[in-house]
């Protein structure tokens, strides 16, 4: 895939469709189970002495394991492997495939196979969206049980789902994308209602048929319809990623507070029995979070073995400068910024960040820091730069810091 497609998928709120996780295993495994069901629901012997849904549910693992052995295993994999594995594990013993316990057991599962992964975005975000989306469905099936209007067309339904289902998820997983990337797409929610409906619909069973009628030779019309389908997803990523003059809304670094405030809301919205407390109790922990997170911008620079400097400003802005030439690679978060200004090569270059001054030494390849309201500086080399992968500094009041990586330390559980 080019990078410029990988960029509209970024930038439109899609890069999920990159990664191997639960919407690709929901899908392998759902098509099977709903095949085999509906297949054997028309075998009137079958159907009227047995549960059907039991051998299609155990297909439908057998499927994922398949999958998750073809796709290489990777953990994003293994976790929806295992939230798979309970969910259809649950129709096999005759429980809610779809509730909070199933996914606590996955959490559990996973945690103590892999329990680094824990700090991981995926898993963060993946959880985050599940949870929510399973306390969203069970909130509105008891309000469709106790309501007395009936109930409407499955089009109808559907159509309310996938409305509710993007909404619900990209607001679930929005702190996390902030945290940890500092943006979030700004008409990724349009994007995603757009653009799931032709994964779904066209990609996935089209891409299903393929596999069904290789073994005859007859799979060339559902490749074509599946390459087809992608093209027109990836036309709504390109359209929707240059929708918005900066691509992308930028903001300022979350701080690990806020995010722990982020998360208690979606906790509260997951576990309160009472709609109405957990719409007031999770909208004021995340108007707190908000509050904190507007007062916590902080000035930073940061020089990377690309060779660019970049001037991120509290506000959330930031700036990119191409200074020297590297061999190495600027922060992924800000890859597809466009590049703000070209010092000359083998000048010297002043810039300016909030309550500093900072200039360039061509001669001795060093960046001078200095505070105005104050007599502190610091120098960076650029050996520095190369040899630790890029330095960072923050202005923290009339002072500036540099941020020391974190030490790998002793790990017994996976090498550094």
């Amino acid at each position: 895939m080019s990078i410029a497609d990988q960029d509209a998928l970024r930038g439109a709120g899609l890069a999920h469709l990159l990664a191997i996780s639960g919407l690709h295993m929901g899908i392998v495994g759902g098509l099977v189970f709903l095949l085999i069901w509906r297949g054997l629901s028309l075998i009137e012997p079958l159907a009227l002495r047995g549960s059907v849904k039991k051998p299609a549910a155990a297909a439908a693992l057998l499927a994922c394991f398949a999958y998750l052995v073809i796709s290489g295993a990777s953990v994003s994999t293994q976790r929806a492997f295992i939230m798979a594995a309970v969910l259809f594990g649950a129709v096999l013993i005759d429980r809610t495939a779809l509730s909070l316990r199933s996914l606590s057991i996955a959490m559990i599962l996973i945690l103590a196979m892999a329990p680094w992964s824990v700090l991981s975005p995926g898993f963060q975000m993946s959880f985050a969206a599940t949870g929510a989306l399973i306390a969203s469905y069970e909130r509105w099936q008891r309000r469709r049980r106790a309501s007395a209007v009936p109930r409407r067309s499955q089009y109808v339904f559907w159509l309310q789902s996938l409305v509710v289902t993007s909404t619900v998820s990209s607001f679930a997983t929005m702190p996390f994308a902030l945290y940890h990337f500092s943006r979030v797409a700004g008409l990724g929610l349009i994007a995603n209602l757009i653009a799931m409906p032709l994964v779904s619909l066209i990609s996935a069973p089209s891409a299903a048929a393929a596999l069904l009628l290789a073994p005859v030779g007859q799979d060339a019309w559902a490749l074509r319809l599946f390459g087809l389908s992608l093209e027109a997803v990836l036309a709504v990523a390109h359209y929707f990623s240059q929708a918005l003059p900066d691509r992308t809304l930028m903001f300022p670094a979350m701080p690990a507070s806020c995010l722990a405030l982020f998360t208690g809301a979606i906790l509260f919205f997951c576990l309160l029995r009472s709609a109405r407390a957990a719409w007031i109790s999770s909208t004021l922990i995340a108007a707190l979070s908000v509050l904190v997170w507007a007062n916590a911008g902080i000035d930073r620079v940061h020089w990377a073995p690309s060779g660019e400097v970049f001037l991120e400003h509290k506000s959330g802005r930031v700036e990119r400068i191409e200074l020297i030439k590297g061999e190495g690679l600027g922060p992924l978060r800000f890859a597809d910024l466009d590049v703000t200004r070209k010092c000359p090569a083998g000048a010297p270059c002043q810039m300016r960040l909030g309550p500093a001054q900072i200039g360039y030494d061509a001669s001795a390849q060093a960046l001078e820091i200095t505070h105005v309201l104050s007599p502190s500086s610091t120098v960076l080399t650029w050996s520095e730069v190369s040899a630790e992968n890029g330095i960072s500094v923050e202005l923290r009041g009339a002072t500036i810091r540099r941020i020391e990586k974190l030490a790998c330390g002793h790990r017994p559980w996976r090498s550094c």
